[in-house]
């Protein structure tokens, strides 16, 4: 859980109803998720982080932001805070 946001978000109990976590949603990173996949029978498993947009972010920033939350995609570390993920794997069951 590296996002700091989905952090506070998951450990505040406040906020956890405030932004109306469900008890079913996971906070994982690309390791983690990776390796549960691969324990369950899943091969060719890649997942990459990506998306700095906020929800929140008004909409005449984003000429200006979109840019810059592309460029931060591609930094490594960094790149690792983003807010979404995709996955993919093949399942040979």
């Amino acid at each position: 859980m590296l996002n700091p946001q989905i952090a506070v978000e998951k450990n505040v109990p406040f906020l956890k109803s405030f932004f109306q976590d469900s008890e079913d949603e996971r906070a994982f990173s690309r390791w983690g998720i990776t390796r549960d996949l691969e324990k369950n029978g899943f091969t060719h498993v890649k997942a990459t982080p990506y998306e700095f947009l906020h929800p929140l972010l008004p909409g005449p920033l984003l000429p200006v932001l979109v840019p810059f939350c592309v460029l931060l995609e591609k930094i490594p570390v960094v790149k690792e805070f983003a807010g979404t993920m995709q996955i993919v794997g093949v399942n040979r069951k």
